[in-house]
């Protein structure tokens, strides 16, 4: 059963900063963990066609491939995000939910935004190498349904959102990936099903940790 956990606060946490370097996981894991870069496709402002992520991460997720039932693969749709990226994401849910809820205060509006998409900063999660957003795919490529699209911001995209409703094939789907990237050794944000961390400022939470990994501006150089 998928747990169901308050959103996540992430401020003033203690950090122990580790130097991994990034890795391109596709070809870390010799096609193993298949890649479809949303923001890439989407062209949005700064986004790239690469999933890089830290070295333990791509570990981690390799690891979870090699549990899954025969016949179901991960797929990566966002990884590393650049700041250029992320500033575009925020500024346009920024703008979205301003227009659907007009009678918002700024704290509030700033509040529900920050729900879904971090605020560009030192410690914005994928800016470390630590969050990753994933789904599961048949032998053919095909996502399997989880109920929502990816980035669908509402309340279906919680995690434990079908734990509540009657629907077995999604629920199913949602516990393979829960329980496979769990058992892996990453947390997932409550948030959003396909979004989970290792590493970061919602890991250092939800384990009582450390923030591991700081947000990078520029990976050019710094991979392996």
């Amino acid at each position: 059963m998928i747990p169901t956990y308050k959103p996540v606060d992430t401020t003033e946490l203690p950090e122990a900063f580790v130097n991994e370097p990034f890795v391109d996981i596709a070809s870390y894991s010799n096609g193993l963990i298949l890649v479809d870069m949303q923001y890439f496709k989407h062209k949005c402002k700064g986004a790239i066609n690469v999933a890089y992520v830290r070295k333990s991460v791509a570990d981690m997720l390799i690891k979870a491939a090699h549990t899954l039932p025969d016949g179901i693969h991960i797929k990566v749709w966002d990884a590393w995000r650049s700041i250029e990226t992320q500033t575009y994401l925020y500024n346009k849910n920024y703008n979205q939910i301003k227009q659907e809820y007009p009678y918002l205060k700024d704290p509030e509006l700033i509040e529900r935004v920050e729900q879904f998409i971090s605020k560009p900063g030192p410690n914005y999660l994928h800016g470390t190498g630590g969050a990753i957003d994933v789904t599961l795919v048949d032998d053919n490529g095909n996502d399997l349904d989880m109920g929502t699209q990816f980035d669908e911001f509402n309340n279906k995209t919680r995690t434990d959102y079908f734990e509540h409703r009657y629907n077995l094939r999604i629920l199913f789907n949602r516990r393979i990936l829960y329980d496979t990237m769990i058992k892996a050794g990453f947390v997932n944000n409550p948030e959003e099903w396909w979004h989970f961390d290792y590493g970061d400022a919602i890991w250092a939470v939800l384990t009582n940790n450390k923030i591991k990994y700081k947000s990078v501006f520029d990976i050019g150089g710094i991979y392996a």
